[in-house]
């Protein structure tokens, strides 16, 4: 049975999620988890990180890791959007948004409330969306642009004019407002809560789980053979599809409810503590 597996027996590959998870409250990863997870790799071990972040948010952490272009490793970053396979240097996009849906989902957004100030994500390039653009708008905008920052402020007009791969639609959390409600016109749309602080839209086609299936595919490894680590509404797919899922301690109830196993939260150093006290290995 599943749950008699000992937890000493080898993962070929370990999927970390970022926030809340491998990081602590103040967005590091603890010495002792950096130095395991060396370890793990030199051994044979396949790391992956797995974040709702972009890409430019996860790079920072692959020299502390040394998870280096040229060797095995992936990085599934907007929870799911992309898979970038370090040793190839490759990267994988999955389906996105059409600006017809993008823009029904803002509408839907701007109908409730004008002030959510709604954000399209993008792979280079971030738009805030508003009804209408005001004079200290452009100059805000403007000054962004001054410091090279890959964000614009737009009006819903020009939502029709990105060219870019939409990675999802951002909106800060309001519990005043009617989420579904958005997404009732649009084909193949889902929407998770993110750190309790914003919602996130997503294609049907995008999520961890579907990401992670592609990295197995590519290294012929079988669910049974991978651990995986969470806390937040879009590692749902994966405690879903994966047999062996540690939920920590700061977890959502969803997802402890779904977990295999549960660790310490993420400012008890839990991922870890889970590792070396299991005496998890490749």
């Amino acid at each position: 049975m599943m749950g008699e597996r000992w937890l000493s027996q080898g993962y070929k590959i370990i999927s970390f999620d970022l926030d809340d998870t491998l990081l602590m409250p103040n967005k590091r990863i603890s010495k002792e988890a950096i130095e395991w997870i060396k370890q793990y790799q030199k051994k044979g071990g396949i790391v992956v990180l797995a974040s709702g972040r972009d890409i430019s948010t996860i790079i920072p952490y692959l020299d502390q890791l040394q998870m280096k272009k040229g060797q095995k490793g992936y990085i599934i970053s907007s929870s799911g959007a992309y898979l970038w396979d370090l040793k190839k240097d490759t990267l994988d996009e999955f389906v996105s948004f059409s600006v017809e849906d993008a823009k029904a989902i803002i509408d839907g957004l701007l109908t409730q409330s004008n002030n959510c100030n709604p954000m399209i994500v993008c792979k280079n390039m971030n738009y805030i969306v508003k009804s209408q653009i005001y004079w200290k708008d452009k100059i805000k905008s403007f000054f962004m642009r001054c410091k090279r920052r890959q964000i614009r402020i737009i009006p819903t007009a020009m939502i029709e004019s990105i060219k870019n791969h939409i990675e999802k639609i951002r909106v800060r959390f309001d519990e005043s407002m009617d989420y579904n409600h958005c997404i009732s016109n649009v084909d193949k749309a889902h929407y998770r809560l993110i750190e309790r602080k914003h919602i996130d839209y997503f294609h049907d086609g995008i999520d961890k789980a579907t990401a992670l299936m592609k990295v197995l595919e590519k290294e012929s490894i079988s669910p049974e053979e991978v651990l995986v680590f969470g806390d937040d509404e879009n590692d749902i797919t994966c405690f879903e599809n994966f047999p062996y899922t540690v939920a920590m301690g700061n977890a959502v109830s969803e997802i402890q409810g779904l977990a295999w196993r549960k660790t310490r939260s993420n400012s008890e150093n839990g991922v870890y503590d889970f590792l070396v006290t299991n005496e998890v290995s490749v």
